[in-house]
């Protein structure tokens, strides 16, 4: 089984684009998840906003590193 690309503290931001046209966060890795598809090799990450504190859910092919 492959291994997560971010591991837990690191920044990350979304790579899909919100419906609205928010504001685009910086999110922290809160938690590693197993991934959820059967070619597992795409893992799950619990995330959390770096400016609301608000966690979600998100797949790895969704994320993108940080630099800040």
């Amino acid at each position: 089984m492959a291994r997560h690309k971010f591991k837990i503290g690191d920044n990350v931001k979304l790579v899909v684009r919100p419906m609205n046209d928010a504001k685009i966060d910086s999110f922290t890795v809160s938690r590693l998840l197993p991934a959820q598809t059967a070619d597992r090799h795409d893992h799950q990450y619990r995330i959390q906003s770096r400016s609301t504190g608000v966690e979600r859910v998100v797949r790895e092919s969704e994320l993108s590193g940080s630099a800040a």
